[in-house]
């Protein structure tokens, strides 16, 4: 009843918002998921998002569809500025709960603030933005800051923390809990079940790319290579190099489609008074 309650509060433009940015990170997963089907068959290199945005802005109308998405990622991180200002969906919580609860939805935001500038820059720049050597360089400047190192290494464990969560989503029922903002009367039939399954198995995949991603950033700091660091492109050519790669990276690949679809269905069900 008080999640209710907390969603009947929030302002109808607030929820816009929430449920526009949620369509937006969708459409950038179910196109990272997509580019990286293709590689797994063999079409391709593997695309971050920053090959999603080139890929986009190569079609007729793709400076119009990067202005659409980018304005998508703009509510995604307006509605992560409104939870961590003013404490969206977080009653009855402590404070040591709430603080790091803030803290990842900062973070969250500031990541999806870099894909907006990302965008931006490929709309008014034209040309593109290097991304897929940008973290690598960061991660180099960073090791020349005193503690540099350990920075490096924090970012890398918080990755994984968030990873580790993500895959504990994926195996509880909070996946099933974002998406019950539905009349109590109405009964689950297979296809709302069969959405569920698909959103379980898209957080997983998620969580697993992030465990990639957050493991070469704390071995970048450990043996002092900034170049080991990886985005999530890398991450997935690390995936399809493997033994089996190509079964693998298909599986991430139709796991991060998978996310997608979780997204969609977020932003037609979920309980925005439930985070």
């Amino acid at each position: 009843m008080r999640e209710q309650e907390v969603e009947r509060e929030l302002q109808p433009w607030v929820r816009w918002l929430a449920r526009t940015g949620f369509v937006a990170r969708g459409i950038v997963y179910g196109l990272i998921g997509f580019f990286a089907l293709r590689s797994a068959i063999g079409y391709g290199q593997p695309s971050g998002s920053g090959g999603v945005f080139a890929n986009i802005d190569s079609n007729a109308l793709g400076s119009a569809l990067l202005a659409l998405l980018a304005a998508g990622l703009c509510c995604l991180v307006l509605w992560r500025a409104a939870q961590v200002v003013f404490g969206l969906m977080l009653e009855g919580k402590s404070l040591a709960v709430n603080l790091a609860i803030r803290f990842g939805w900062l973070c969250s935001g500031l990541f999806y603030a870099g894909l907006v500038t990302d965008v931006l820059y490929r709309l008014f720049a034209k040309g593109p933005s290097d991304h897929g050597h940008t973290l690598a360089r960061l991660t180099g400047w960073t090791m020349h800051l005193p503690l540099g190192r350990l920075v490096i290494a924090g970012v890398g464990i918080g990755i994984l923390v968030y990873a580790g969560w993500q895959l504990f989503r994926a195996a509880s029922v909070r996946v099933v809990k974002r998406l019950q903002n539905r009349p109590r009367r109405q009964p689950w039939t297979p296809a709302v079940w069969l959405v569920i399954v698909v959103s379980e198995f898209g957080v997983l995949a998620r969580g697993l790319v992030f465990i990639m991603v957050g493991g070469f950033l704390v071995a970048a700091a450990w043996q002092y290579r900034p170049n080991h660091s990886q985005g999530f492109s890398r991450a997935l050519e690390s995936l399809r190099d493997q033994p089996y790669g190509q079964w693998l990276l298909g599986a991430v690949a139709l796991g991060l489609m998978a996310y997608a679809v979780f997204q969609f269905a977020m932003a037609c069900w979920r309980r925005l008074g439930s985070d």
